[in-house]
């Protein structure tokens, strides 16, 4: 996976017809949350309501073409080849495939489905605008609002 820093605007392409929403555009302008290559730019904790967003996002907004087959996750593998701490930790290699979009306002906010396992076992910390669609997003859904 290339790694692409956090809040860069890129353009966004998949099929259609195998995302959550077939109505969603085949390309869109998107931010990149996520995409973090070897290294976690930001660490710390999301809140108990933002881990529940995300789930959600990553399990209801999923897009997988299977095009471009799993992921590695970097972070790992340099913990396990390094002979870091971590590695006592790190049971396995983490692989994984496929996109999740977030939809707020006029943002597309496209992330590695493999996010969860950042935020779980690397403790990445989106950006904090990121962090402020999942607070918006969770009032929706409280509110009733998808």
């Amino acid at each position: 996976m290339t790694a692409i820093p956090d809040l860069q605007s890129f353009v966004y392409r998949h099929v259609a017809a195998f995302g959550f929403d077939p109505s969603l555009p085949g390309q869109i302008d998107a931010v990149a949350v996520g995409w973090l290559g070897s290294t976690v730019p930001r660490s710390g904790q999301l809140t108990s309501a933002q881990l529940a967003v995300l789930e959600r996002v990553v399990a209801d907004r999923h897009v997988d073409t299977g095009e471009l087959g799993y992921h590695t996750c970097e972070i790992c593998l340099a913990e396990v080849s390094g002979g870091t701490e971590q590695h006592s930790r790190v049971a396995t290699i983490h692989e994984g495939r496929g996109d999740a979009v977030l939809c707020h306002g006029a943002t597309y906010y496209v992330m590695p489905s493999m996010i969860l396992h950042y935020v779980r076992e690397h403790e990445y910390l989106p950006p904090d605008e990121f962090l402020f669609a999942l607070d918006q997003v969770n009032r929706g859904l409280r509110q009733g609002s998808p």
